[in-house]
């Protein structure tokens, strides 16, 4: 953690870096369809729940679950996630 000061009448630039990939959450069928994204880590440990098609997660390197039902039907998918990497991760039919 760092305390950043910003001046009154100054640009200022700030540079931050963090190990974190993107997953890019999609799901491909009907596009009427309701869908609620679950997304665990490797200790099953919730780490997001977003709403719609599709959804953007910036997340810590590791191994995660992305989980969703869509009607009577539950899709389930493992991926991993690498340090400055974006990942598609699609579900459906």
């Amino acid at each position: 953690m760092a305390d950043v000061e910003v001046k009154p009448g100054r640009v200022s630039t700030l540079a931050i870096t963090h190990k974190a990939g993107l997953a890019r959450l999609s799901f491909v069928g009907s596009a009427a369809a309701e869908v609620t994204w679950d997304v665990a880590d490797a200790g099953a440990r919730a780490v997001a729940r977003e709403t719609g098609l599709s959804a953007n997660l910036l997340l810590t390197p590791g191994t995660y679950t992305a989980r969703t039902k869509v009607g009577d039907e539950l899709l389930t998918v493992t991926f991993r996630i690498a340090a400055g990497k974006a990942r598609d991760i699609m579900l459906g039919h």
